[in-house]
């Protein structure tokens, strides 16, 4: 959840400060606005993922995508022999539920991100290193170090979350499982899975598929008594994760009375207790073996309960407190429970009630740690949103403090030096006044907890966790000005190509889509649901100005809200909101520092019959041409967008796109407005179509991106694709960003165009949310949901990027009515002809006649003779002629 979402909660003046600049900001939504934009996220993420023809994103799509992804064709690296490299952000972490400071050891951290796999430090945060594989799974949700002498080298973790994750179904559980636990017996090092964990059924929910917690009985010296709690129930190990006993709840988790979150805690002395939600044996468990269990859940338990964590105090192990989730219960659906011997204390009406970001939130248990200091059993620390601590145990609220998450004030500025969402709480085992969390933020540590203002510093020093949503970079000039929307840490923004140079965090929130002004002299950026901004820089990379641009009058905005800047008059832009796209002729008349919508400038230029805008793309080439898409796989072209009311022409219909799909993204080639991609993101469906006469005609190039040639199957999600066009030497390189990686196409040949797999020795199989590209130096940056952002340059004539051979590819689409294209390669510099012939033999018209560097080319033929005169019906052939060879192919035309 960002930051700026809590601006549309509370009805108050809030101080807003960005890079030193204060903005008076007011916030009158009602109060359930905060809990809608969870939500927006959620149908966001399900509208475009889900298969249009079941309503369902597919079961276990995670694991099937990636078996399928490797069976793929790998590229060439695009720089010569080189990789893709890190661009950052070094400075920054992400989404963080995993992190253990090691017991023999107090340097070495090892912390898991939930899309960004595991890391472990050997200088306590000064710098990382990844330690699991980029072809493991990359969603860590529990870590633990067995704490017995002799035993500390070995560390388990377990994957799959089950609420919160980037993809999440919602009519059920997220899809994007996770794949059981792992072992390391190196101290971390190296890896491996835990096979019994590990169901091999792809369709069918396992219980490790979500590993809630994890937990050793330091007591037992004879075996590894591990526990796991899943989703379904509380599982249990005597030899180390080999073979698995369920204690508590149900072993088949689909069915309706699992529990569905589940939590585990075990003593000094081998007490264990539990927390199951809804379903079976729900409430809260003690065992005094691990095998015999009694129900000690207390009176005045909620009726309602989600997910819940346990605390054991390590100085007092009688005293447990239980912190749950309580849909329609509680205060703010938030319960607090102290278990003191065998007596319990509800102590729920003492948790943060202050008012803003001062009131619990658990965020449907998103959020949720506990954890009591080492020596002193009455002071408790919560974590939610924020970070509390309590000096009485929560006996009352005078001694309770605000020490991390949102601002002290209660607005919705971060605590200096932290990050909001706390998902871990740990301390080191020499000095408990040193204190370490993990949030959506990555990992920060303070040096006195109970010190009355409580300092964080950042451990984030190349803790590649980063979750963006979009980058963008200037377009004109090769300039090293970067700008990424990030998860929940809204606007990053840096002016150097040095990749340990720190990201500035420039505007709060959940960071959307961006543009950058040719040249650089001012960019925009985005929030969630419609806060569009228009900045300057200041030359250190500050923000220097701002306005705000949300359409007065615009509803319905998406979670991630979609805009384009008008590359004919970049102080021009484009933003959808429901079914309307409203223009704004020149965002600088919008008064600066003032946050509020605006209606400066602003104009409706159309409006869908129901489809909400879900895309937006327009051209430089001819300048004005605006491509629109839809959340429901409508497409449409504005042309001269720039003025006045321009006619919109609807070129989705009856065009084989698929129905029903989400339009995710509209690519448009930089040097011919005529040629566009779009990009349909949700799986079941062919996903990539390419258009070279402005969309009256679309054909898919998905390719080999698809299992099935319906789109069916185990294809990934295709997220972006970006166009790197030459115009000296006409070649192009096509780059998609999906679920599965980046993948690069440097020929389109319809339904057989050949996607390869890049940057896999860095970039891995994590989510590619977003790819940009120029011309002008052939940079190139993709932009991950999960290990940051990467970056490449990429030449027309790179020794590796050209062909081998002299090849002649067969046109697509073939039978066709109008226009067909023809690709060719050519493995050095030629002269080259392409020309088409009758079956007679005869010259019906010359595409190409000229010399050519080499590089991989793509003409159309629109069926038309040397007159300009439309041919007949019938079969012709077309012949390349360079080299000395000749390649010649036959195609059909259909009237």
């Amino acid at each position: 959840m960002g930051r700026l979402a809590f601006l549309l909660r509370y009805s108050i003046i809030i101080p807003f400060l960005v890079s030193g600049q204060t903005l008076a900001v007011r916030a009158d939504s009602p109060p359930s606005a905060s809990a809608a934009n969870w939500q927006s996220r959620e149908e966001w993420d399900w509208q475009r993922l889900r298969n249009p023809s079941t309503g369902m994103i597919p079961p276990d799509i995670r694991n099937r995508e990636i078996r399928f992804a490797r069976r793929m064709p790998r590229g060439k690296a695009l720089l010569d022999g080189a990789v893709w490299d890190r661009r950052g952000p070094f400075n920054l972490g992400g989404r963080t539920r995993g992190l253990v400071v090691d017991a023999t050891d107090e340097n070495i951290l090892i912390a898991g991100g939930v899309s960004g796999g595991m890391w472990r430090s050997q200088s306590f945060g000064g710098a990382w290193s990844r330690v699991s594989g980029l072809l493991d799974v990359q969603g860590i949700t529990a870590l633990i170090q067995d704490p017995r002498p002799g035993q500390t080298g070995n560390w388990y973790s377990g994957s799959g979350e089950i609420f919160g994750n980037s993809a999440r179904d919602l009519g059920g559980a997220t899809p994007y499982r996770g794949d059981g636990i792992s072992v390391s017996r190196d101290g971390g090092f190296t890896w491996a899975p835990l096979p019994s964990t590990r169901s091999g059924t792809p369709v069918r929910l396992n219980p490790f598929d979500y590993v809630n917690a994890l937990a050793l009985d330091p007591s037992n010296t004879a075996g590894d008594e591990l526990y796991a709690a899943t989703f379904g129930g509380v599982w249990r190990s005597g030899d180390g994760g080999a073979n698995w006993n369920l204690e508590l709840g149900v072993p088949d988790p689909a069915t309706s009375n699992a529990a569905v979150f589940s939590e585990v805690r075990v003593a000094s002395d081998g007490t264990v207790y539990a927390a199951l939600s809804e379903g079976f044996d729900r409430g809260i468990w003690r065992s005094r073996n691990g095998t015999d269990w009694e129900d000690i859940t207390p009176p005045g338990w909620p009726e309602r309960v989600g997910r819940t964590v346990i605390a054991i105090a390590p100085r007092d192990e009688r005293i447990v407190y239980c912190f749950t989730h309580a849909p329609g219960g509680g205060l703010h659906e938030a319960a607090l429970f102290r278990l003191t011997g065998e007596t319990w204390t509800d102590l729920t009406r003492n948790l943060p009630s202050f008012g803003g970001t001062g009131n619990v939130n658990v965020q449907s248990g998103y959020n949720m740690s506990l954890a009591l200091h080492p020596r002193d059993s009455r002071t408790v620390f919560l974590g939610d949103i924020n970070l509390w601590r309590s000096t009485d145990g929560f006996e009352s609220t005078a001694n309770l403090t605000k020490i991390g998450g949102y601002h002290p004030s209660h607005n919705a500025l971060a605590y200096p030096g932290h990050h909001p969402d706390v998902h871990v709480i740990t301390f080191l085992p020499s000095d408990p006044s040193v204190m370490l969390t993990a949030s959506d933020g990555g990992v920060h540590v303070t040096r006195d907890c109970l010190a009355a203002n409580v300092a964080w510093e950042s451990l984030n020093n190349g803790y590649y966790t980063t979750q963006f949503f979009s980058v963008a970079i200037d377009h004109a000039a090769s300039s090293p000005l970067v700008v990424g929307g990030v998860m929940d840490l809204g606007t990053q923004v840096t002016i150097s190509e040095n990749p340990l140079d720190p990201w500035k965090e420039l505007l709060p929130g959940d960071g959307g889509f961006g543009a950058v002004a040719d040249g650089g002299g001012f960019f925009y950026s985005s929030a969630q649901r419609g806060d569009i901004f228009y900045c300057t820089l200041t030359p250190s990379g500050d923000l220097r100005s701002w306005s705000h641009l949300k359409p007065e009058g615009g509803e319905n905005f998406r979670f991630i809200t979609p805009f384009v800047m008008d590359p004919e008059d970049n102080r021009r832009i484009y933003v959808g909101a429901g079914t309307t796209v409203w223009r704004n002729s020149d965002v600088t008349g919008v008064p600066p520092e003032v946050y509020a919508p605006t209606s400066i400038n602003y104009s409706a230029v159309f409006t869908t019959s129901g489809g909400h805008v879900s895309a937006l793309g327009i051209s430089r080439e001819p300048p004005g041409m605006l491509y629109v898409g839809t959340h429901d796989g409508g497409l449409f072209r504005l042309d001269g967008a720039g003025a006045g009311s321009p006619p919109a022409a609807d070129i989705g219909t009856g065009k084989g796109l698929p129905r029903g799909a989400y339009t995710h993204c509209i690519a448009v080639d930089p040097h011919d407005g005529n040629r566009a991609v779009a990009v349909f993101s949700n799986y079941g469906v062919r996903s990539i179509f390419h258009t070279f006469d402005g969309g009256n005609t679309w054909r898919s190039i998905s390719g080999s991106l698809e299992e099935q040639p319906d789109g069916g199957g185990d294809g990934p999600s295709v997220r972006w694709v970006s166009i790197l066009s030459f115009p000296r030497s006409g070649s192009r390189v096509y780059f998609a960003g999906t679920s599965t990686g980046l993948y690069s196409a440097r020929v389109l040949n319809g339904d057989d165009t050949v996607w390869t797999r890049e940057g896999l020795e860095s970039i891995g199989e994590t989510i590619v949310a977003s790819v940009d590209s120029r011309d002008t130096d052939g940079l190139v940056i993709a932009g991950t949901h999960g290990n940051g952002a990467f970056s490449a340059h990429v030449s027309s004539s790179s020794p590796d990027s050209l062909p081998e051979v002299l090849a002649l590819e067969r046109n697509y689409p073939n039978p066709f009515r109008e226009t067909s294209v023809i690709g060719f390669a050519l493995p050095e510099f030629s002269r080259v002809r392409l020309a088409v012939y009758d079956i007679l033999g005869q010259r019906v018209a010359t595409l190409l006649d000229g010399n050519r560097p080499a590089g991989y080319y793509s003409l159309e033929w629109n069926g038309r003779d040397r007159r300009n005169e439309r041919v007949s019906s019938g079969v012709y052939f077309y012949r390349l002629e360079a080299l000395g060879a000749t390649r010649t192919r036959r195609m059909l035309l259909v009237r």
